[in-house]
């Protein structure tokens, strides 16, 4: 509903109407991201007699409003209300509905991943973890899949994607796999497609997907420990510099076995699993005296690999 005032040259919209509606607007993108600006403008001293400057977090996703604030003096209570002011002045008298408002918490499920704001972790719910698990299983049997199954697969596996950056080139393997299927039928995976389902189903499997601290979203914190590896025809050498620290592991026979019939294009035992077996060594030799050195918090280590292609 709109109306124009010729003497003033003002137009006039009320923002209950114009889509009929009955309760939240059919398209609330718009709706949305003019309360975030509102809310998002105001900090507690400009709305009580606090000394509190700071805006607050305005932050939206689809038709939710997500709070997330430091629990300062009345700032929560400010934020709530805050919110409740922007969406009345926004959209009108009929724009509250109680049952949509949840209470306080330093845990909730956001973007469907568990934030706990106390521990600073972010976890991928169980439910989830089962869910892509069995669609990944299942396109494994099958050996080909649809257009609609790879979406839904690869729905299930975004958390994984963001919760570990190893994950992207696999996912994005998966994406151009279903980029390429036609609309109508089914096509077989690729063998790299094949082979990152069964990657994403160890990860899934026996991955540690609970309390992924925050500290390795953005920028990576600075490493409790460098490594410097190699692998050879012979065995794997690792080298902590800072610990005065290397291993030397040879191989044994059967292990050289498999070495030779990589050369006849036969074994999957290749230079970059190799390479890759060098951290798995280290971490079981030297993880336990890097967890008590890191008084029980998040270990970052970095492995430097002379191996490009690993």
């Amino acid at each position: 509903m709109a109306a124009y005032v010729k003497e003033l040259e003002i137009v006039i919209i009320d923002m209950a109407a114009p889509f009929g509606w009955s309760g939240s607007p059919p398209c609330y993108a718009l709706f949305g991201r003019a309360i975030s600006w509102r809310w998002g403008s105001i900090s507690p001293a400009s709305v009580s007699d606090a000394v509190d400057e700071n805006p607050f977090f305005p932050y939206e996703w689809v038709d939710d409003h997500i709070l997330v604030e430091p629990d300062v003096d009345d700032r929560l209570q400010l934020a709530e209300a805050t919110l409740r002011h922007a969406m009345l002045a926004i959209l009108g008298p009929r724009s509250i509905n109680e049952a949509k408002f949840s209470p306080w918490a330093s845990e909730l499920v956001a973007l469907g991943l568990r934030w706990n704001t106390v521990r600073r972790t972010v976890s991928i719910p169980s439910e989830k973890i089962s869910k892509a698990r069995t669609r990944v299983m299942n396109m494994q049997k099958k050996g080909k899949a649809s257009k609609t199954e790879l979406y839904k697969m690869l729905g299930s596996l975004r958390h994984v994607a963001v919760c570990l950056r190893t994950a992207k080139p696999f996912y994005q393997r998966l994406q151009t796999q279903c980029n390429a299927t036609p609309h109508f039928g089914s096509a077989l995976l690729s063998k790299g497609s094949t082979k990152d389902l069964v990657w994403f189903d160890q990860i899934l499997s026996h991955g540690c997907l609970a309390e992924l601290p925050l500290a390795m979203f953005g920028e990576l914190p600075a490493p409790h420990a460098e490594l410097f590896m190699d692998a050879s025809n012979i065995g794997l050498a690792i080298l902590d510099p800072s610990s005065n620290s290397f291993i030397q592991a040879k191989f044994d026979e059967q292990e050289l076995q498999r070495i030779d019939q990589v050369v006849v294009g036969n074994d999957d035992f290749t230079i970059n699993v190799r390479e890759h077996l060098c951290i798995a060594l280290a971490l079981w030799s030297w993880g336990s005296k890097w967890n008590q050195q890191a008084n029980g918090k998040l270990v970052h280590v970095k492995c430097w690999s002379d191996n490009v292609s690993a």
